[in-house]
């Protein structure tokens, strides 16, 4: 087993589960003693920012959950900020917080599409050059997440967010991924490349300055 499936076991997180873990390590293990800071929307019962925490030695994790009973899982090395993640004045004040450049940033939040593509245009600036983008658990931008996956009962912060931004619609997921797509460009090099995994997409930032 790898090194982070096995945290991810270890600290109840369904990242290895899902089989994020093993992609992950292709991109993190070289540069792991790297990375300084790293930035994970959905806190849930915390087990992702200690699986994180063990693995990137030298970094900094830093929550982001709706949910203010989030805070109790902070620790020696890993912050939460409690706030939504539509809130740009949020989303820019937690940014201000960390300082330093931020490594990586990975979007296990609410799922509704509209939610994680507001928060990748205020977030993906942020980035450091040569930065990880994570959005996870794709399905459930394809699905009506409140009808089938029953999310305001099961995702305890997701009750906080009012029923009408439930239900996705896979065309606004399309576009966004078109635009980037689209959008990258060797000459302005915002973004180097974007993988698609199943269930998870990862966007690589350039190295302009």
């Amino acid at each position: 087993m790898s090194e982070l499936s096995r945290l991810a076991l270890i600290h109840h997180t369904d990242k290895r589960d899902h089989g994020y873990t093993r992609i992950y390590e292709q991109y993190l293990e070289p540069i792991r003693t790297q990375i300084r800071n790293v930035v994970e929307i959905g806190v849930n019962a915390g087990g992702s920012l200690h699986m994180w925490r063990e693995y990137l030695p030298q970094a900094r994790i830093w929550g982001i959950d709706i949910n203010p009973e989030c805070k109790y899982y902070e620790y020696k090395n890993v912050n939460v900020f409690t706030g939504s993640q539509t809130d740009e004045a949020f989303l820019s004040k937690c940014c201000d917080e960390i300082g330093s450049p931020i490594d990586m940033i990975l979007d296990d939040g609410s799922h509704v599409n509209k939610f994680t593509i507001k928060s990748f245009h205020a977030l993906f600036p942020r980035l450091k050059p040569k930065g990880i983008y994570i959005i996870e658990d794709l399905g459930c931008s394809y699905s009506k997440i409140d009808s089938v996956e029953n999310c305001r009962e099961v995702w305890p912060g997701m009750k906080l967010n009012g029923p009408e931004n439930m239900d996705n619609n896979r065309v606004d997921m399309d576009e966004f991924f078109k635009k980037i797509i689209t959008g990258i460009d060797a000459e302005s090099n915002n973004i180097a490349s974007i993988h698609f995994w199943k269930w998870c997409v990862i966007i690589l930032k350039g190295d302009a300055k």
